[in-house]
């Protein structure tokens, strides 16, 4: 019969150290263990190896945008691409979504994001200024904060793209959310939309874990 020793704990012999506490319960399969810095061994799925979630949208129905910040917000008409090769998305889990109404998006995970919209339009008048926001909020929605924006001069009716970035600490998915929104100085801009291809797009990117 093999031998074998029983304990819950394991402590340096006249030392300070704190004692570490076994786990209560079996490990599954290619976990490790894990100390919470207390004392407290616990099993924990490895890091993933490079990009954890990417996902892609694009908007596939063109939207007319006027006004001064925020402008229209992007809200609905959204859509992944609906490829067999690729179907807008990396990783397993919950995907990004977003709230139709309110142009709302959820990430299903916490984290470090990258965040960018992209966007193709049309100036409908000359000498006039157009801007694309990138807004976020960590208090479900009920308070927006204008964290990236861009800005396109134009001297005359012309097609025209923008593009605005952000990185964002996302340590609560359930409050800390972002949506995009669009403005002229002008009566307003057509930002098009396609169904077949990447025209007015967004895209989010997990770097990281926040710290």
């Amino acid at each position: 019969m093999a031998s074998k020793i029983i304990v819950d704990q394991l402590e340096k012999t006249g030392g300070t150290l704190t004692a570490l506490t076994l786990p209560s319960v079996n490990a599954t399969t290619g976990q490790y263990m894990q100390n919470d810095g207390s004392g407290g061994l616990g099993w924990v799925a490895p890091p993933v190896a490079g990009l954890s979630y990417a996902s892609q949208w694009r908007l596939h129905t063109t939207l007319n945008v006027s006004g001064a910040a925020p402008g229209v917000v992007i809200a609905a008409n959204w859509e992944q691409p609906a490829s067999t090769d690729f179907p807008g998305v990396i990783g397993s889990g919950s995907p990004m979504s977003v709230n139709a109404s309110t142009g709302a998006w959820t990430f299903p995970d916490t984290g470090v994001w990258y965040v960018a919209l992209i966007t193709e339009s049309n100036a409908n008048a000359s000498a006039h200024l157009s801007n694309r926001y990138i807004y976020t909020t960590d208090s479900t929605g009920s308070s927006w904060e204008q964290a990236a924006y861009s800005s396109y001069t134009h001297a005359q009716i012309e097609v025209f793209s923008g593009r605005v970035e952000w990185l964002m600490k996302v340590a609560n998915t359930s409050t800390d959310l972002v949506r995009f929104s669009g403005g002229t100085s002008a009566n307003s801009d057509d930002i098009y939309g396609d169904t077949d291809a990447n025209r007015t797009y967004a895209t989010f990117i997990k770097l990281g874990d926040a710290t």
